[in-house]
Formats: structure tokens, sequence, C-alpha cells
């Protein structure tokens, strides 16, 4: 899956960071529905940066609980989820 399109690559130390803590919190990335990116510069052309920059992620338990849990995109209005392990 695309997070990125256009722009410079993120820096894989805080990638790999980021990656530490879900591992660690044993959290899985929910997926989603809707829109790819959350994100743009508004820009146009070869100038357009758009990224993915929201997730919902939850832990194991937290799925067998709610397991028809979706989250879904909108172009207008981008809620953030966050749940701390």
């Amino acid at each position: 899956m695309v997070k990125k399109e256009g722009g410079r690559s993120s820096s894989s130390s805080s990638r790999s960071e980021f990656q530490r803590v879900i591992d660690n919190c044993s959290l899985i990335d929910m997926g989603f529905s809707g829109n790819r990116y959350t994100w743009t510069n508004k820009r146009v052309g070869l100038a357009n940066v758009r990224e993915r920059l929201d997730r919902m992620l939850a832990n194991g338990e937290w799925r067998m609980m709610f397991p028809r849990a979706q989250y879904y995109i909108s172009l207008l209005l981008v809620q953030t989820i966050v749940l701390f392990c």
C-alpha cells in the first residue's frame, strides 16, 4: 500500500521508532476504506504531495470485542482515533 505520493521520503529512523512502538504494544493497523490520502500540500503537478498520515491501530483484544469495526476516511472530515496500550 502506498502511504505517500510525491515529495521526499521520510527518515527511516523515525519510521522504525514508530514501528517499534506499534510492535511493543502489539497493535494492528486496522486498514481503511474511503480516500487513500489524508493530507495534501495543495500544490499542483509535480509539486503535489499527498500522504496517509492517520492510522487506526488496535490490539487483538479490542479487535475481538469489535470485529466489525471499520475506519472510513472522508474527504471533508478526517477523524483520528488514538488507542493507548
